[in-house]
């Protein structure tokens, strides 16, 4: 590895590590980005779709900030799309420059999934024991109480899912056996981490990437097809093993599915609904500002049901509360942009864009049934590494 691409590898880890914990954080990297490239003569190149993107965020946030309630909250929001934006900018999109440096990347970023889904597997092993002790044989009321990595057991359920197309992209491009058996027992154990953590919603998620990706690789990728097929059928026949010979896990699982079963199941839902009924009525074209739900939910709380939380459990309607008709006919017109400019790739059966897309609609699924979008940033991270990725990748990479 020449001394440029370790210099770029660096600021690839550094930026993974730093914006996991704060989309803010990538700013102290950004000059290092700038001092590489004039060192190394690239060039930011500005095309028309680049310079669009531009334009529709100036356009955004300027009208965010201008009808906020509240600018700090709006200003902390857009600060951090416009950090990503000049990320984006600054690196064209592509993480790697070589092979190598590619090789480093994963085993990193694979190491640490291990090493989560090996403590999340003792953390659900302690939860379970102390209740089946006390003679429960059924988990999903104690689900606030299960706290994978000191999260909300629902935002780690995201994380997870935002994990799986980046390992089965891992599993795709490793030609070594033992290296590849790693990556496949990492996307086993992350779906049984999603599992355990009981979420109706990102159990639905998991269901439309697992079929999108079969589906989409069966029409236009059918040498990925029957691979792909395998690692699934193994993920989740080894998690439906422990599930069906656990007793507790197999009465959990089963009134998850049930969706509407149990009374936490019936207030969540019911909430939910109360508040898309009260917030699809409160008509208004620009919203209340980026980051100012809360306020808005406050002014609103009228009995008990609807002060269980003043955060919204729907990232859809967070966005029409906060921005407005206006923010979400953007919204909506910036997701058909990004996949008009991607069908192509996906008809020619580019595995990455394939993956990668697919794992964006399951969590657009999962964001309307949980909002984490705007709360966690290693959620805004993995979708923007994901969306440069289906942007951004050689067709015949391996």
């Amino acid at each position: 590895m020449s001394k440029q691409e370790f210099a770029y590898c660096v600021l690839i880890c550094a930026s993974l590590l730093l914006g996991i914990f704060s989309i803010k954080l990538l700013i102290i990297l950004i000059p290092f980005f700038i001092f590489y490239n004039k060192k190394t003569e690239k060039k930011i190149i500005l095309s028309k779709s680049k310079i669009i993107v531009i334009i529709s965020f100036l356009i955004y946030s300027l009208f965010g900030i201008i009808f906020s309630d509240y600018i700090p909250n709006s200003l902390s929001f857009n600060i951090d799309l416009a950090v990503l934006l000049a990320f984006y900018l600054i690196t064209d999109g592509k993480f790697f420059i070589s092979q190598y440096q590619k090789n480093i990347v994963k085993y990193i970023f694979n190491g640490f999934i291990s090493i989560i889904c090996i403590i999340t597997c003792f953390i659900y092993i302690s939860h379970q024991t102390t209740f089946t002790e006390f003679g429960y044989n059924e988990l999903t009321n104690f689900k606030l109480i299960y706290s994978p990595l000191f999260m909300h057991c629902n935002n780690f359920a995201t994380l997870m899912l935002c994990f799986l197309p980046l390992i089965l992209i891992s599993i795709i491009f490793e030609n070594h056996k033992k290296i590849k058996i790693w990556y496949i027992t990492n996307f086993v154990l992350s779906i049984f981490c999603i599992i355990t953590t009981y979420s109706r919603g990102v159990y639905l998620a998991l269901v439309v990437f697992l079929m999108l990706i079969i589906l989409t690789t069966a029409i236009f990728n059918k040498s990925q097809a029957k691979n792909i097929l395998i690692y699934i059928i193994l993920a989740l026949g080894f998690s439906f093993a422990i599930v069906i010979t656990n007793s507790t896990m197999r009465n959990s699982v089963a009134t998850t599915f049930a969706f509407n079963k149990t009374e936490s199941q019936k207030r969540s839902f019911d909430s939910r609904l109360n508040k898309l009924n009260l917030y699809s009525e409160d008509f208004s074209w620009f919203g209340c500002g980026s980051g100012n739900f809360a306020i808005k939910n406050l002014n609103n709380l009228t009995n008990y049901d609807t002060m269980v939380s003043v955060s919204s459990t729907n990232s859809f309607l967070q966005l029409y509360v906060e921005r407005g008709l206006f923010g979400l006919i953007f919204f909506v017109a910036m997701a058909c942009f990004y996949f008009i400019n991607i069908r192509k790739k996906i008809f020619k059966g580019n595995i990455i864009t394939i993956v990668s897309s697919s794992g964006l609609v399951a969590l657009a699924i999962r964001e309307f049934t949980f909002g984490t979008f705007t709360i966690i940033s290693a959620i805004v991270l993995l979708s923007f590494i994901m969306i440069c990725f289906t942007l951004n990748n050689d067709e015949n990479e391996k």
